[in-house]
């Protein structure tokens, strides 16, 4: 019964008449054809078999029944277009046709039929269509999806082909049929998921997809409407029918209004980078500087908030620094003092951004200011860019609304964004797990993220069953990972930028200020350009696959994103806008209570020891909440209760929180150190041992778990529970380590690799990478037009792929909007300090 189910879901359900017609002819017999003559010619034309008739009135009736309520398909699915055919029962049709079987001609070629006859209509001239042989009937036939070898391991999608049937054009007189690509969707037949473990499906029930080829002027409701009753007596209901359309972006205002904003910041970059190149030659041109003797810009390597683009305005041992350190820099300054150089002969101003970094050591200020940044120190100066001097107060330079239009100058942005130079006081250890990090990201979603567009659905759990895969599931570490570097650069800075200047109100103003201006820019215009460009990039069976929220939760719940709470208001599976934005909400939302601890710190003295407690307190909240409503609700993954598990763990922030109160501690560890702290060679080997140790264990020992998903996940409640309330904490313990030793000098070859200058111009984009990764994902699986299959090798070369991609679509954002937006920062905040000063 289910085969016959099938047949008629993929090839017959489109021939409506097959069953009229199998009732009433032998295979040797042709049913009875009405013809007519026309005045113009003797010859007798065939219109139209009287069984195909009586199939079209068939049609009808369904389509008048789905209207009134008798059918519960229609009923749930009313479309007004039915509406007209109420006024005329099948009967009356019927009669009409047998008493001028002229107008039954005329059915075929009319172009004034309501959208729910004309779809009948144009399914008759199919019908004929095969009968006579057509091409463009065959076509249609031959583009159906039809069964598949593979069924038991997850291939529940009969392919169709999508070229083949957009591509059909047939014109009848006045009035052109045009294929149309749709999908049904039906529940898979017991007898597909034999043998499978259902938890495989993550809770939903298997469902079976079935491409059919269908004339343009059938809507979803018409085809439902229609193939409902026999698919549920077969046994396969249809949850859901989607047609595929070319999608015309002329009559989209968010896709007009986003096209002209990035076309407006496409002509201030071109604007900034030609007067950035005439400002250049003026300023070579007056001080007669060539290249070799310009200032090399020395980049750092982090960012505050993991791979974020944070940056910190700070004042430092009196001295005052108006500026940022930006985009994965840092202004090295040990326990807040320039090495050799009194505080109070320190003032910068300029701006550290975009791998410019001040390092202070023997009084000489040592790095470039973007922009026209200047330094003194003890009254020499100098001034410099990655790649240009600048004048302090030069008649180009001066004003805000020049140093505006600099900003989006991409020749400098670029120059600062790609600079590989560094120097030995920096962390550059954090670059290279920074892109590691982002790559282990990357991987995870690439196994994960195809959804209907993968053909062998189960390939996933299947590669599980080996060792080395477990790199798979333990890549949800990467993004504690993340948490980790966060927390420390933010305890870092902040703890630096107030060794002196002390905790004022305008300083904690500027921390949250900041902290929104840096982040929100880019977010918001990636965001934008994912609900109103992003649809019209893909085209093909797959096109809504990865991006339906892109269309619907985006366009309605866009501002909970903006506000950072998307991970904590709502039904967060059915209301989150860009699915993987949750770690920003998380990250903002621990940087806004990080003072706590900070804060504390930062008075010194024995209030310190609330830092402490309150550090502590994150982390206990961290494991008591995520372990105790992993093993009361009985939450995991690769089980039934897999989104519980993402809505009420995974996203929400105090089961997240550990990792990134790891990381305040380690800022703090790392600034009262001053990364100079010395340690015994069997301290650094046991150390190492442990933090190898038990990383792989935290990554491997997953396999006693999901090893054989055939039978479900092979941990209890309990147990899996432990590793949820604890596993996460000791990751970033691991990381930690990893950290404060190649800091401290005790990194050895790790250090050597982690500190490798290439990594630094890739770190600078891991933001943007993070936030378009799965765009880029999404927009190639729309574009496929069969399933995807997976292994490892396809898996890993995809990984290849979309990284590579989604590095270079970071670099454009990031000349566009993220750079800029530093300048901006920088002329205007800059400006207000200059002036107080």
């Amino acid at each position: 019964m289910w085969s016959l189910g099938l047949v008629l879901a993929s090839c017959l359900l489109v021939c409506l008449h097959a069953q009229a017609t199998i009732g009433n002819t032998t295979p040797t017999s042709r049913p009875t054809t009405i013809t007519t003559t026309t005045s113009s010619s003797n010859n007798t034309t065939p219109v139209i078999p009287a069984s195909w008739l009586q199939s079209m009135i068939n049609v009808v009736e369904s389509l008048r029944n789905s209207s009134s309520g008798h059918s519960s398909p229609g009923t749930l699915f009313a479309d007004p277009g039915l509406t007209s055919l109420l006024s005329r029962s099948a009967q009356e049709i019927l009669s009409v046709l047998a008493r001028d079987p002229g107008l039954a001609h005329t059915l075929r070629h009319t172009v004034t039929l309501d959208p729910a006859t004309q779809c009948a209509a144009d399914l008759l001239a199919l019908g004929a269509g095969l009968q006579q042989g057509d091409m463009w009937a065959l076509q249609m036939l031959d583009a159906m999806g039809k069964p598949v070898s593979g069924i038991l391991t997850g291939q529940l999608t009969f392919v169709g082909d999508y070229d083949e049937c957009v591509s059909i054009s047939h014109t009848n007189k006045s009035h052109t049929i045009q294929g149309q690509f749709c999908s049904l969707t039906l529940q898979a037949p017991a007898i597909m998921t034999k043998g499978q473990n259902q938890d495989l499906f993550l809770g939903v029930q298997p469902t079976l997809r079935v491409h059919v080829c269908l004339p343009r002027s059938c809507s979803e409701t018409n085809i439902r409407a229609l193939l409902a009753p026999t698919a549920k007596s077969l046994g396969t209901p249809i949850y859901a029918v989607t047609c595929q359309r070319r999608k015309d972006p002329s009559g989209d205002k968010r896709f007009l209004g986003v096209m002209i904003t990035f076309a407006i910041l496409t002509l201030f970059c071109v604007a900034g980078t030609a007067y950035g190149v005439y400002v250049d030659g003026r300023t070579d041109t007056r001080q007669n500087i060539t290249p070799q003797q310009k200032v090399p810009a020395i980049s750092n390597g982090h960012t505050n908030g993991g791979f974020l683009t944070e940056k910190e305005i700070n004042t430092v041992d009196g001295g005052h620094v108006n500026g940022d350190l930006t985009n994965g820099n840092v202004m090295h300054i040990e326990g807040g003092l320039s090495e050799g150089v009194a505080a109070n002969e320190v003032h910068v101003n300029g701006d550290l951004t975009n791998g410019n970094v001040m390092h202070m050591e023997g009084g000489l200020s040592e790095g470039v200011m973007a922009n026209g940044g200047n330094s003194k120190t003890g009254g020499v100066t100098q001034n410099g860019t990655a790649a240009t001097p600048d004048v302090k107060n030069s008649s180009t330079e001066g004003s805000v609304w020049r140093k505006v239009l600099l900003s989006f100058s991409v020749l400098r942005n670029g120059r600062k964004v790609l600079d590989c130079s560094h120097n030995k006081a920096d962390i550059r250890c954090l670059h290279g797990i920074r892109v590691l990090s982002i790559t282990w990201v990357v991987l995870g979603h690439c196994f994960v993220s195809f959804g209907q567009a993968q053909g062998n659905t189960n390939s996933t759990f299947i590669m599980l069953k080996h060792f080395s895969y477990m790199v798979l599931p333990a890549a949800l570490l990467s993004v504690d990972t993340f948490f980790l570097l966060s927390g420390c650069l933010t305890s870092l800075l902040f703890l630096r930028s107030t060794s002196k200047s002390g905790v004022t109100i305008s300083g904690m103003i500027l921390y949250y200020v900041h902290r929104i201006w840096r982040l929100t820019p880019l977010y918001g215009g990636i965001l934008a350009f994912y609900i109103g460009v992003s649809p019209y990039l893909k085209e093909g069976p797959y096109q809504d696959v990865a991006g339906v929220d892109a269309e619907t939760n985006c366009r309605h719940y866009w501002y909970y994103n903006i506000l950072y709470v998307n991970n904590v208001v709502g039904n967060k599976l059915q209301t989150m806008c860009v699915g993987w934005s949750w770690y920003l909400s998380n990250d903002m939302q621990f940087y806004v209570i990080a003072p706590i601890c900070l804060i504390p710190w930062a008075l010194k003295g024995r209030v310190r020891i609330l830092g402490f407690v309150l550090a502590g307190g994150l982390i206990l909240t961290h494991v008591i909440s995520s372990g105790v409503i992993s093993y009361t609700r009985e939450l995991a993954l690769f089980t039934r209760n897999t989104w519980d598990y993402m809505a009420d763990i995974y996203f929400v922030p105090w089961c997240r929180v550990g990792p990134y109160a790891v990381g305040l501690l380690l800022g703090f560890v790392l600034h009262t150190t001053r990364c100079t702290y010395r340690m015994t060679k069997m301290s650094v080997f046991l150390g190492w041992t442990m933090a190898t140790c038990v990383g792989l264990v935290l990554v491997y020992v997953l396999y006693d778990n999901v090893g054989d998903l055939t039978h479900g996940i092979e941990w209890s409640p309990s147990q899996y529970a432990t590793y949820e309330a604890l596993g996460k904490v000791v990751w970033a313990v691991c990381v930690a380590w990893v950290v404060f030793a190649c800091c401290t000098g005790h990194g050895g070859y790790v250090n050597t690799v982690l500190s490798w200058r290439a990594w630094a111009p890739l770190s600078r984009l891991t933001y943007g990478v993070y936030l378009l990764h799965l765009i880029v994902v999404s927009t190639l699986a729309g574009n496929l037009k069969k399933p995807f299959y997976m292994d490892g090798w396809t898996g890993a070369c995809f990984t290849i792929a979309v990284t590579v991609l989604s590095f270079l679509t970071a670099f454009t954002f990031s000349m566009l909007i993220e750079a800029p937006t530093l300048g901006l920062e920088k002329a205007v905040l800059g400006n207000i300090f200059h002036k107080k000063k």
